[in-house]
């Protein structure tokens, strides 16, 4: 498994953060692992809704995949992968989450990434792409604060 976290403190309230990263055709400018938003996230009036895109790691194109969304308005939002056929023999699952918590300027947005692969993969892709998503959440984390 794979984690990485970043943080970063924003001129923002919450919920404009929340509905820049559930615009993921807009929030692909921070996150440059989406290579292309094939289904927008749509939560609606509700809390849950669905996204479907494509990925890129590694500067290596990844295949379409499903996430559900689940929000918490305005304060915790999640994606996390769904059933996907092929894609499930080699990715085993992925859980993205935002957090944030006001402070006197805007807000405090925690963003966590977590992985799992399944073997014989995992020992194959996780050391290459641990570090590289180490230095990916950096820089998504500074143009998310730029971008804000």
């Amino acid at each position: 498994m794979i984690s990485v976290e970043g943080t970063a403190a924003v001129r923002a309230s919450s919920k404009d953060v929340l509905e820049f990263v559930l615009d993921l055709n807009r929030y692909r400018q921070a996150d440059t692992k989406i290579a292309k938003v094939l289904v927008p996230a749509d939560v609606g009036d509700g809390e849950n809704g669905r996204v479907r895109y494509r990925g890129r790691r590694l500067g290596l194109p990844t295949p379409a995949v499903w996430n559900s969304v689940d929000l918490d308005r305005w304060h915790h939002l999640e994606f996390r992968s769904q059933p996907s056929g092929m894609v499930d023999v080699f990715l085993g699952s992925f859980v993205g989450t935002f957090d944030c918590d006001a402070v006197e300027d805007g807000c405090l947005v925690r963003h966590r990434e977590s992985f799992t692969f399944r073997r014989p993969w995992r020992w194959i892709v996780e050391p290459a792409l641990r570090l590289w998503l180490r230095r990916q959440m950096v820089d998504e984390m500074d143009r998310l604060r730029d971008l804000i």
